[in-house]
C-alpha cells in the first residue's frame, strides 16, 4: 500500500468524522471515488480505532479481529496506526489541511466509479 494513495483519504475522512459520530458516512462520499478497498477500511477504522481506547472504558480493544480473516485486516490496522491514532497526539506534528488541498481535489476529480467502470 502507498502511503499517498491513502493521504486523500485520511483527510477527508478525519474532516468529516469530526463532524459526525459514524464513520460510515465519510467512506459513503468517498465510495465513488476509491478503490474497494480503501472504502473499506475508512468504513471499519472506527472499530479498529477501538483498539487504542476500549479497554480504559471496560470495552473489547480486540474487537477488530472478527475481521482477522479479512483480506484488508492488516491494512486496517496499519492505517490507524500509522494515521488515525497519531492525529490524537496534541504534540504530533502534523500538516495543515490547506497541504492536503491538491490530493484531495484531485481524488474528486475522478469519473466517480461506476457499474461499467473499472475502479480507480
Amino acid at each position: 500500500m502507498k502511503r499517498w494513495s491513502w493521504l486523500p483519504s485520511c483527510t477527508i475522512s478525519a474532516t468529516c468524522s469530526r463532524r459526525t459520530t459514524t464513520v460510515k458516512w465519510p467512506a459513503a462520499v468517498l465510495r465513488p471515488y476509491v478503490s474497494e478497498r480503501t472504502y473499506w477500511v475508512i468504513r471499519q477504522h472506527g472499530l479498529f480505532q477501538t483498539y487504542y481506547y476500549a479497554h480504559h472504558m471496560g470495552g473489547d480493544r480486540n474487537a477488530r479481529d472478527r475481521y482477522i480473516d479479512h483480506p484488508w485486516y492488516q491494512d486496517a490496522v496499519d492505517f490507524c496506526h500509522r494515521w488515525d491514532q497519531p492525529s490524537f497526539d496534541p504534540d504530533y506534528d502534523t500538516l495543515t489541511l490547506e497541504f492536503f488541498e491538491p490530493a484531495v481535489r484531485r481524488v474528486f476529480a475522478r469519473e466517480p466509479f461506476s457499474a461499467g467502470r473499472e475502479q480507480p
